[in-house]
């Protein structure tokens, strides 16, 4: 995730410029696994100036660090229970409060 984060705001620093003409926006990258999403959602990003936010990289962080809502997650993913959208939009909500994501995101695996 951090990788992701400083790619996002090297490249959002190259382009402040053509980025500020574009218009804010958010989109959602659907298909089954394998199809493409992870591949073209960094590429889409940087073209548009938005944030690219792969929610299986975000729970895996969150969990990682210890978050309040990474806690929460890893304690129903070790029951075999899948994380309930409630605790994910929570922690997309963090990220849409990042300073390089003032133009919007494109969310990757969310919803499922």
């Amino acid at each position: 995730m951090q990788i992701q984060q400083e790619r996002a705001a090297a490249s959002a620093r190259r382009n402040s410029d053509r980025c500020s003409r574009l218009p804010s926006r958010h989109m959602v990258f659907l298909g089954p696994p394998g199809s493409g999403k992870g591949t073209q959602a960094p590429v889409i990003a940087d073209e548009l100036c938005l944030c690219h936010v792969s929610t299986g990289d975000l729970l895996r962080d969150e969990v990682t660090k210890g978050t309040p809502l990474g806690v929460q997650a890893k304690d129903i993913m070790d029951k075999g229970d899948l994380v309930p959208d409630e605790v994910m939009i929570g922690m997309i909500r963090g990220q849409m409060n990042r300073p390089d994501c003032t133009k919007g995101l494109i969310l990757d695996g969310f919803p499922r």
